[in-house]
């Protein structure tokens, strides 16, 4: 970056990373469809999902690589929510430490050994 961004809200820092993330992985989906967890406030998650929509989504009809649709899911009935809530629990252990905990090395030490074995 030439020059420093500038995220004044939690809304903006979602949006500054949806779109990194969507702006890198474009070229790797194929129909993609957006789950949000319903555990985030209403305003929110529809912010997010306007957000994503305009960004992402209907303005690019016909193209493979737009987003099919978001959902907005309980994680209590969707194992991919649930898997993402674990990754981002464990991450915010291992870098806050307002929140000790060993779950990010447990899980990448059980994961290595699935790999490594």
């Amino acid at each position: 970056l030439t020059h420093p961004q500038i995220l004044r809200s939690k809304k903006a820092l979602f949006e500054y990373g949806i779109d990194t993330l969507f702006s890198k992985i474009k070229q790797a989906l194929d129909n993609p469809v957006v789950l949000i967890d319903e555990g985030g406030s209403y305003a929110f998650n529809k912010s997010l999902t306007r957000h994503l929509t305009k960004r992402f989504g209907s303005r690019h009809k016909g193209d493979l690589r737009s987003i099919k649709y978001v959902d907005i899911v309980s994680s209590i009935d969707e194992p991919l929510v649930q898997l993402a809530d674990y990754v981002a629990g464990s991450v915010r252990h291992k870098v806050d430490d307002q929140y000790p905990g060993t779950t990010y090395d447990d899980f990448l030490v059980d994961k290595g050994k699935i790999f490594f074995i």
